[in-house]
């Protein structure tokens, strides 16, 4: 093994913060901080939201990589790797920066049929203005 093998190691092995949106599913939470690694899968990742956000765990969720608000979701299969997702977004994204580059992630509920539960417009609507104005005053990044 050579000195590059242990600083990629290392590198995979960093520990990282997924900010998780969950909206409409735990009122009253603007985003939850997830720490995950590069393999962590999206089953880990909710399956520690749900612990941490005391959601009912006789319901399925779902991971939401959505660019921007109101834009295109692409739904994260049990297997993916949010981490590795997040590695690909533009540089400005991922430094939280306000730069119009707004990635995240949602927590989506899945219904029985397979589809998808997005809650009501003007509860999500309440909390991005509530996150707007917490960025304004210098309490979120």
């Amino acid at each position: 093994m050579n000195i590059n093998d242990g600083g990629r190691r290392r590198f995979e092995d960093n520990e990282h913060t997924l900010r998780i949106y969950p909206g409409t599913i735990s009122e009253g939470t603007i985003y939850c901080p997830i720490p995950a690694r590069k393999n962590s899968t999206a089953a880990e990742v909710i399956e520690s939201l749900i612990n941490k956000l005391h959601l009912d765990k006789t319901k399925c969720y779902v991971l939401a990589e959505v660019k921007e608000f109101g834009g295109e979701e692409w739904i994260l299969n049990p297997t993916d790797c949010p981490v590795q997702r997040m590695m690909l977004w533009p540089r400005m994204a991922l430094e939280n920066r306000l730069s119009g580059e707004d990635y995240r992630f949602l927590l989506r509920e899945k219904n029985l049929d397979g589809s998808i539960h997005y809650g009501s417009l003007q509860s999500w609507l309440r909390v991005t203005e509530e996150r707007r104005r917490m960025m304004e005053r210098g309490f979120l990044p």
